[in-house]
C-alpha cells in the first residue's frame, strides 16, 4: 500500500506543474475530491496544500468551484518568490534577483555605514581571513550582506535576504568559482572598507552599485551561454 502523500508535498508538486506550465493562468484545477484521488491523499490534505498555495500567491479559492491557476508573476506575493526559488528555474530568478540587487544593496550598505561605521567596519574587515576558494568567497558574502542589512536597522531588508538564502548560496559558489571574480571581489571589498574607514557612506554607495551592476552583467553573460 502506498503512502499518503503530505500537504507538503502535493503543495510541491503543483507549484513545478504551475511553473513548468502544464497548469496555465486562468485555469481551473480539479475539483478537491479528483486531486485526492489523483495524489492518493485525502481531501482535508489537499484542502491545506490548496489553502496555502493561495496564502502565497499561486492559486485563488473559490467557493464552492475548483481552485484556479494565478498569473504567478502579477498576483503573487513574497511566498511566491520564495516557493520560486525553491521549486522554479533558479538560473532565470537568480538574475531577476541580482537585478533586484542594484536597488537594494547600495542602501542598506548607505544606512549601515552611516549609523554603525564602527561596526560596519569590523566585519568587513573578514575579508581578510578568506581563503582562494569558492565556498569561502559565498560564505563571506552571505554574511556580509546580511549583516550590513542588519546594520540598517531596516528590517525588510533581512527580511527578503533570508528568504532566499538556498538560492543565493547557490548562485554564489557558481559565480565564485571563477578565479577572476573571486579577485574582482577581493578588490571590491578592499574599496569599500576603506570609504567605510573614510567615513564615506555615498562613496560606499556608490561602490556596491557598481559592483552589483558588475555582477549581474557577468551572471547573465553566464546564464545566456547556457540555454
Amino acid at each position: 500500500m502506498n503512502k499518503e502523500r503530505s500537504s507538503t508535498a502535493v503543495e510541491s508538486i503543483l507549484i513545478q506543474r504551475i511553473t513548468q506550465g502544464v497548469y496555465q493562468a486562468g485555469q481551473l484545477l480539479s475539483s478537491e475530491r479528483d486531486l485526492a484521488a489523483s495524489f492518493s491523499t485525502s481531501r482535508a490534505t489537499i484542502r491545506e496544500a490548496l489553502q496555502r498555495l493561495q496564502r502565497d500567491g499561486w492559486l485563488t479559492i473559490q467557493d464552492r468551484q475548483p481552485a484556479i491557476v494565478n498569473d504567478y508573476w502579477k498576483q503573487g506575493n513574497i511566498g511566491t518568490l520564495v516557493d520560486l526559488a525553491r521549486h522554479g528555474n533558479s538560473d532565470f530568478l537568480i538574475s531577476h534577483l541580482l537585478e533586484l540587487r542594484i536597488v537594494l544593496v547600495p542602501a542598506y550598505v548607505k544606512d549601515a555605514i552611516h549609523l554603525h561605521r564602527a561596526r560596519a567596519i569590523a566585519i568587513l574587515s573578514d575579508f581578510e581571513t578568506i581563503t582562494d576558494e569558492a565556498e569561502s568567497y559565498a560564505t563571506f558574502d552571505w554574511h556580509l550582506q546580511k549583516q550590513l542589512a542588519m546594520l540598517s536597522q531596516n528590517p525588510l531588508y533581512l527580511l527578503l535576504l533570508n528568504s532566499f538564502e538556498d538560492v543565493y548560496l547557490k548562485m554564489a559558489q557558481h559565480y565564485f568559482a571563477d578565479a577572476q571574480h573571486r579577485y574582482t571581489s577581493r578588490e571590491y571589498y578592499e574599496k569599500l572598507l576603506e570609504a567605510c574607514f573614510q567615513g564615506d557612506a555615498e562613496e560606499a554607495e556608490i561602490l556596491v552599485r557598481e559592483a552589483m551592476q558588475k555582477s549581474w552583467m557577468l551572471w547573465r553573460g553566464v546564464y545566456e551561454e547556457s540555454i
